[in-house]
């Protein structure tokens, strides 16, 4: 049954990622089963972040004053930077 409802929601997302509450109304939610599993594919797409974690990058003797320019730097090529914490 949670199979069922998974296969409608990839339905409703791939013909429209942005499906609105409308095009959702005529889901069948049935015991706390299928409750919990639309519950956790909702909160997965409020979830969304725009924090990168980096680690492991430079080997500890590496760290100098310039590191968090140069992560800036990189950064950047792909986005805007907000900020970069150490």
């Amino acid at each position: 049954m949670a199979g069922a409802l998974n296969d409608q929601m990839q339905a409703v997302n791939s013909a429209n990622e942005e499906a609105s509450l409308a095009s959702q109304e005529n889901f069948e939610i049935r015991g706390n089963e299928h409750r919990n599993a639309l519950m956790h594919k909702l909160k997965a797409k409020l979830d969304r972040s725009s924090v990168i974690v980096l680690t492991n990058m430079v080997p500890a003797d590496q760290v100098d004053d310039d590191l968090e320019d140069e992560i800036r730097g990189e950064c950047s090529k792909h986005g805007s930077v907000m900020d970069v914490s150490p």
